[in-house]
């Protein structure tokens, strides 16, 4: 008979079915542990976060098959007493929080009481604890055919052993979703090296199938910090990461940012702890996302390892069963300084400084004042490799099908053709029978800087409002010093709003949305002072302090190259930005075979 039409309950003299009552505790027990307890990773990561908050400052993991025929982990911390072992695998039984205020600051990994008792719930549990107030430790185990917990007295140090054997045996459903031993023991594995990287004043140590995997000490010192580092993360991204140490409003953001060239085809090497406490948020990874937005090719992923403590009253950490998420309660402030600060350490250790008087031409690698072959030289044009003044860039040449475009245009050079983009900042141009480096960078300024004087002319430029504001730090500028920025500023279609140090950009024309930094307005406010009615100085500044992201004319791709030459040919002496070289050079070169079919 169905547990349901089994009770049943008079109402107006006639009996009717009852459809509401108590979940006994084990079916309660198992509904939550469906929430927090998904794999081994997960056992393992309820477990450590006791250990430490528990004060330990060593902790040891023992895995058996991938952890589902052993668990045991083991610290140093302040142990429980027999009273509070009783308890311990009571659903919602804790002593991180007692009252519904403590919701509000909670300062500890885990607060709901539900990690044992899940996990009790379908595993064998076991746990032995000696506090250092009591001489003896205990031992706390319930055996599989029954209800009741043991408690009898054991051999044990100071801390707490936790032991989950036969992992999904009371919900063997469960245990048919599990990957393979393998699988299950490298996000296993993943998951205790974040572990790891959120505390450094604890030691670890992680063996599997009794064989020792990894082991870090404690330690607070820089040198410590970065064995760590290299320990979980390798020495490749240590090389290939800067460290920050940022403060704003009372949120502190410190940790490894790695640099762009540093990327990976998967997102194995990004931990981000709020307070400590491993998270994966959205607001977070679109802000880091978008500081590297245009630094990265799509489809690749950057590298960091990023701590972020803010006050635990303005964030809520109950949101997800397995405490993964955070909400802020001004999330649109913590993304954007969170970007911001990203984006100008990146720009600062990069020094992407794109200027007019930067290196125009590429030149050999042999010699650094040797230029591209002349006509009649025996070099070949596959040898030639720009310098840059960011050698961390890759300086591979980026190869395209070549495509005549047939763009309309009044312009000579609408018959010309865009064979491809090298070295990030070159295209090679063809016309007739002359090849030619076109410096793209220099025509880009230019065109730029032309645009930008028309429109202060009296020909506006095309702007458009964004939907998440770029924001620059920015310091010193008084009423006066803004409305004249703002006066020069709008007439190319900037509009921005300051306040206590942070200037924001909520409309931009599209020539310029990815070429602004902090040191463009701080030079543009000093040349707006020091001559407010000329306008060369200030649209100097503007053009010398602008930056571009690395790939961006390789996004722009050949159309959107080929269309920058012409437009930029209608306003300038576009010419000026070629070194020509004869074609017939170069037609016996292999290059030149890849490049265009004569």
């Amino acid at each position: 008979m169905d547990c349901n039409t089994s009770k049943r309950a008079e109402k107006g003299g006639l009996i009717v079915a009852r459809q509401i009552y108590i979940l006994p505790p084990m079916v309660a027990n198992l509904i939550a542990a469906g929430e927090v307890i998904e794999r081994p990773a997960s056992v393992v990561k309820e477990l450590l976060e006791n250990s430490l908050d528990a004060k330990a400052r060593r902790i040891q993991i023992d895995i058996e098959k991938g952890g589902l025929q052993l668990i045991r982990v083991r610290d140093d911390g302040m142990g429980m007493i027999k009273e509070d072992l009783a308890l311990a695998p009571e659903r919602h039984a804790t002593s991180k929080i007692q009252t519904a205020r403590d919701l509000e600051m909670i300062t500890t990994l885990g607060f709901r009481g539900e990690a044992l008792a899940s996990i009790d719930s379908i595993a064998h549990l076991s746990i032995t604890s000696l506090a250092e107030e009591e001489q003896t430790a205990w031992k706390l185990y319930r055996a599989p055919d029954k209800l009741e917990y043991t408690i009898e007295p054991a051999a044990h140090p100071r801390g707490t052993t936790v032991e989950v054997s036969e992992l999904f045996c009371y919900a063997p459903v469960r245990r048919k979703f599990l990957r393979s031993e393998k699988t299950e023991y490298l996000a296993l594995e993943d998951m205790v090296k974040r572990v790891m990287l959120s505390t450094f004043d604890v030691g670890f140590i992680l063996r599997h199938n009794q064989r020792l995997v990894a082991q870090v000490r404690a330690g607070k010192s820089e040198l410590e910090q970065d064995k760590r580092l290299v320990a979980v993360c390798g020495n490749p991204f240590l090389k290939n990461a800067l460290r920050l140490d940022s403060s704003y409003e009372g949120m502190q953001l410190w940790g490894w940012l790695g640099l762009p060239t540093f990327n990976r085809s998967q997102s194995d090497l990004q931990y981000i702890y709020v307070n400590g406490r491993v998270v994966k948020d959205k607001i977070l990874s679109h802000a880091i996302r978008s500081a590297y937005l245009d630094s990265i090719e799509e489809g690749r992923y950057p590298c960091y390892v990023l701590y972020l403590t803010i006050a635990p009253e303005v964030i809520d950490v109950n949101v997800h069963p397995t405490k993964q998420e955070v909400r802020f309660t001004d999330s649109r402030l913590v993304h954007e300084w969170l970007a911001m600060t990203l984006r100008n350490a990146l720009q600062d250790a990069l020094s992407v400084k794109i200027a007019v008087d930067a290196i125009p031409w590429p030149v050999e690698n042999a010699s650094p004042e040797t230029t591209l072959p002349a006509a009649g030289s025996n070099k070949s044009l596959a040898t030639c490799t720009p310098q840059f003044n960011t050698p961390q860039f890759n300086t591979q040449r980026t190869l395209y099908s070549p495509t005549v475009l047939n763009l309309e245009s009044n312009n000579s050079q609408s018959t010309d053709t865009i064979l491809g983009v090298f070295y990030q900042q070159y295209a090679l141009l063809k016309r007739d029978e002359q090849l030619g480096w076109l410096d793209l960078q220099t025509l880009y300024h230019k065109n730029v800087y032309n645009k930008a004087l028309r429109a202060w002319q009296g020909e506006p430029l095309k702007a458009q409002w964004l939907l998440l504001p770029q924001t620059y730090p920015f310091s010193g500028c008084d009423a006066t010093s803004r409305l004249l920025m703002q006066k020069k500023l709008s007439a190319l279609g900037i509009f921005f709003d300051w306040e206590e140090g942070m200037l924001t950009v909520r409309q931009l024309p599209a020539l310029l949305k990815d070429c602004l930094n902090s040191a463009v307005f701080t030079a543009f406010l000093a040349a707006s002072l020091a001559d407010a009615d000329n306008h060369a100085p200030w649209l100097s500044a503007l053009i010398d302090h602008m930056t571009l992201p690395v790939d961006y004319f390789k996004k722009m791709g050949l159309e959107g190259v080929h269309r920058l030459w012409l437009e930029a040919g209608q306003l300038l002496d576009a010419e000026r930005c070629i070194r020509w070289i004869g074609i017939e050079d170069v037609k016996r070169e292999s290059i030149y075979e890849d490049l265009v079919s004569v």
